[in-house]
């Protein structure tokens, strides 16, 4: 086999990793060894032909240390079981913890998704279907960390790839995914004990967070300055010009013109020094044009871009329209029926400035009776139950500035940078409701803190999902299945660590 001007040879060695017993086999074997080591769990047709594949791209890169198949699996979503990816690669440095499937690149995509990127991607790990280790790189770590065996009182699935994939990364070395070589494991070798181990307690000990249920504030305290620290703080930070960067506003408006111009007259009055409002006219009707012409006219503080569609194109696909006339470091979604107070914006924008490593503020918000008074908006939680406030005495007093996992999209203060990394809104929440929690989720997927400064609040004239139909309310509800489906363990995850660590930073 040729590749390039490098004639290829089976400078390699073959360890079968299915089992707990074979990993300690394969552990003494790797040990004696001085040849490179193909790693072997998944099902692949040819071994050694997938080895002299993954062999060839370690000899075009030098600084290669670990290069891994695009493991496949079995998903039994269709009507008939279907193999899609499981893992085109895995990043570790993340609040979701190892078990989460959404750290696995291209998870549930078909597997030409996966084929289609480059050859090899470079990714913080791989999981251990087929995967080739320089030799090089074991003599300068020490080989595998065998305590991870040793320890392990029941099987761990990958916990040894990825702890030698992060050792790889300090000393040097590269860790790359190739898409030319898969093999496909099964539901049982994917599957992580729900119960504490010494497996997962050697993790923590060695790499100062819980591989289950991560603490990203240890995390970042303890790899700050370290190349694996970076996707969770260096990788994040952004630049702005200013204390007060330009803030550009995004806002869907579609036949309700009396809240409509209460939110524009009070957005009217707010103070802050460089903001533009991107405004989509959803299938408005004549009433509202013919407002907005008026007030444009009549010298709004603020400049308006009016974007017309003369249908209503739903909620997650306008704000991904209007998105794309953002350039401002700062941008508020904000819907059409909230009322924003004068210093609103100045104060939440300071909160952003405060803790660099937030991808979004959010205010406390309080929904007017009918009787004239306000009820509060108690803090939500998305595990066990989506959108509830139990239980009650995990949760922070809704006054404080807190941590939360729930993203409500009324008003939300966002780094563009967050919005970058995080991706655009999923359509498959249109044509409302759900798509601002996904993209909360999205966001603290990327690394990012979710505040609420509960010291701000703003009025928001709505009565959510009970506001509407039969089918309204279906749709909701379907909405939220499809979320769960999506985000599979780390809703749990992400609020098992806020409970566990507090979601309090200041009463």
């Amino acid at each position: 086999m040729v590749c390039g001007d490098a004639t290829m040879t089976a400078d390699f060695e073959t360890f079968i990793t299915r089992t707990d017993a074979d990993w300690k086999a394969a552990l003494v074997g790797i040990a004696s060894s001085r040849k490179d080591v193909l790693l072997v769990s998944g099902d692949v047709a040819d071994p050694t032909e997938a080895g002299y594949r993954l062999q060839a791209h370690m000899l075009v890169n030098p600084t290669l240390g670990i290069v891994g198949a695009t493991t496949l699996k079995p998903f039994t979503w269709f009507e008939e079981r279907a193999v899609r990816v499981f893992s085109a690669g895995r990043r570790i440095l993340t609040p979701l913890g190892l078990a989460a499937e959404r750290i696995n690149r291209f998870w549930g995509e078909m597997p030409g998704v996966a084929t289609a990127s480059p050859t090899v991607t470079a990714v913080e790990s791989v999981w251990g279907s087929v995967v080739l280790v320089r030799r090089a790189l074991l003599d300068k770590v020490a080989g595998f960390d065998s305590d991870f065996v040793v320890k392990g009182k029941g099987w761990v699935p990958n916990l040894l790839i990825d702890d030698l994939c992060l050792q790889a990364r300090l000393a040097g070395f590269e860790v790359g995914c190739a898409s030319d070589v898969s093999a496909v494991v099964n539901e049982a070798a994917v599957e992580y004990p729900k119960e504490e181990c010494p497996a997962y307690s050697h993790w923590q000990s060695k790499w100062g967070w819980d591989p289950r249920v991560p603490n990203i504030y240890h995390l970042r305290q303890r790899w700050n300055g370290t190349p694996i620290g970076r996707p969770m703080i260096e990788d994040l930070l952004d630049v702005w010009d200013a204390e007060e960067p330009s803030v550009e506003v995004i806002m869907l408006t579609g036949n309700s013109l009396p809240k409509l111009q209460v939110c524009l007259s009070k957005l009217s009055q707010v103070n802050y020094p460089r903001l533009r409002v991107h405004l989509l006219l959803n299938g408005s009707g004549e009433p509202v044009t013919r407002y907005l012409s008026k007030l444009m006219g009549a010298g709004y503080p603020f400049f308006i871009d009016l974007v017309r569609s003369p249908v209503n194109i739903g909620v997650p696909a306008g704000l991904n329209w209007l998105l794309t006339r953002c350039t401002a470091p700062i941008v508020m979604r904000m819907d059409d029926d909230v009322e924003l107070p004068p210093e609103g914006l100045r104060h939440l924008v300071g909160t952003l400035r405060r803790f660099p490593l937030a991808g979004a503020v959010l205010p406390a918000m309080l929904v007017p009776r009918v009787d004239g008074q306000t009820n509060y908006v108690a803090p939500l939680r998305l595990y066990p139950k989506m959108a509830s406030n139990q239980p009650e005495e995990k949760m922070a007093p809704w006054r404080s500035l807190y941590l939360t996992n729930f993203m409500s999209g009324a008003l939300v203060v966002y780094r563009r940078k967050a919005i970058e990394r995080a991706g655009m809104f999923d359509l498959h929440y249109s044509p409302t409701q759900n798509e601002d929690i996904d993209h909360g989720m999205a966001v603290r997927a990327e690394g990012y803190d979710l505040i609420v400064d509960g010291r701000m609040t703003v009025v928001h004239h709505t009565e959510g999902i009970t506001s509407g139909g039969q089918h309204y309310a279906e749709s909701c509800r379907a909405q939220r299945q499809f979320f769960a489906r999506k985000w599979g363990v780390a809703p749990s995850v992400l609020e098992s660590a806020l409970d566990r660590d507090g979601r309090i930073i200041e009463v």
